[in-house]
């Protein structure tokens, strides 16, 4: 951001507002590091915050999530110094009961919806168990999910992020729609390689982190618990232990490969990486189509050591 800010005074601009995707945490952390910022605009932690948070002289504003407040941001601007002199925020909610939707805008998206649930409603496959996410720990639906991206670029390995998965599903008919709102972001696959000692760097580090954590395919991880930390006891890939000068390959979608240290601890050279055009939705609606009866389990392959 501070390599950005100069660029964008020297093209002469007035105000400099950020919209993030960190956190209310993050954008005050941003605010601290970055002074020259006007307003942080900011996402990811869905927090309404009806009086707008000030760091460092800088006004902090979101808007909560599923577009239930409208943010507005009323500003006062010195123009010879191009300096705000005061601001004010808030959120207005939006109340969808009491609103008369446009009748030449509601006729348009009605066309759209129809032209598109031919085949977003296309019945593809049976889901025989409830679909369900996990954000730190093994989950069937990330059991089937990672399973289906190994199977596809033929790694030894593959990783999802918990994150990515937006839908749970109950079991019953699957349709081209529910994959499209399980991975909504059209995430492109991309393959790498780490040797064996790398591989259980990237897996302890997964063990370490608070938040969100790995789904994961091929991969078999056993840990201890010692003084309240979890520690990588053992290791296998495709149910042999890793060997650490062994190389390993890996599928993951192309934002997480682009923030392997955030996720794993490590730099991966982009040189190492083969990107696709292949987008991970395409795969796993069309592993639906081959599997067409689907009964997703827990497979213990994170688990805690029981002796």
């Amino acid at each position: 951001m501070n390599g950005l800010i100069p660029e964008l005074k020297k093209q002469n601009v007035d105000l400099i507002i950020a919209v993030t995707h960190v956190g209310v945490q993050g954008d005050s952390l941003l605010a601290l590091e970055a002074p020259d910022l006007d307003i942080i605009v900011g996402g990811h932690s869905h927090t309404p915050l009806f009086k707008p948070k000030r760091v460092n002289g800088i006004l902090i504003t979101q808007a909560g999530s599923r577009g239930r407040w409208l943010g507005k941001i009323d500003i006062t601007v010195d123009t010879e110094k191009d300096t705000i002199v005061k601001s004010y925020s808030e959120l207005i909610e939006c109340r969808t009961a009491d609103i008369t939707p446009d009748p030449v805008v509601e006729a348009k998206v009605n066309e759209f919806e129809s032209m598109a649930a031919k085949e977003m409603n296309e019945v593809i496959g049976v889901l025989k168990t409830d679909w369900k996410k996990e954000g730190r720990g093994e989950s069937n639906m990330g059991n089937w999910i990672t399973d289906a991206l190994r199977e596809y670029a033929k790694t030894d390995i593959a990783f999802q992020n918990s994150g990515g998965i937006r839908k749970e599903m109950l079991a019953g008919n699957i349709m081209v729609r529910d994959l499209w709102e399980i991975s909504p972001f059209g995430n492109t696959l991309a393959t790498f390689s780490v040797d064996g000692a790398t591989l259980r760097n990237m897996i302890q580090f997964q063990l370490s982190m608070k938040e969100e954590s790995m789904q994961f395919s091929g991969i078999k991880a056993v840990y201890r618990t010692v003084n309240g930390e979890r520690m990588l006891h053992n290791l296998k890939v495709n149910n042999v232990l890793v060997v650490d000068a062994k190389k390993y390959t890996i599928v993951t979608n192309n934002f997480v490969v682009a923030q392997t240290l955030k996720y794993f601890g490590v730099t991966i050279p982009p040189a190492d990486i083969k990107q696709t055009l292949v987008t991970d939705r395409e795969v796993l609606i069309d592993a639906v189509r081959k599997q067409k009866v689907i009964n997703s389990q827990l497979e213990g392959r994170l688990k805690e050591a029981e002796e």
